[in-house]
């Protein structure tokens, strides 16, 4: 057993963690779910995904990443200026 595991945490593929969470009360996503509403491809959110630009909840039943629904509002609100 790693010490994340004792923790609860999941290690994501840039280098940090992510917690597993409670979804009894939270929306979650798929990743094509989110391309189709954001209008980009799936493997944009799976590029954003790897980069750590969108922050995501793994199921501790599952090895998928899924995106809140806090998250995809984010992601949905505009931006006054790039980031970059």
């Amino acid at each position: 057993m790693r010490w994340t595991d004792c923790l609860g945490l999941t290690k994501l593929t840039k280098g940090g963690y992510n917690h597993h969470m409670n979804t009894k009360n939270t929306k979650l996503y798929g990743q094509k779910q989110v391309a189709d509403i954001l209008g980009v491809t799936l493997t944009t959110v799976r590029r954003w995904v790897e980069a750590g630009k969108v922050n995501v909840v793994y199921l501790p039943t599952s090895r998928r990443p899924f995106i809140t629904e806090e998250e995809l509002n984010r992601l949905q609100t505009p931006m006054k200026e790039k980031p970059y």
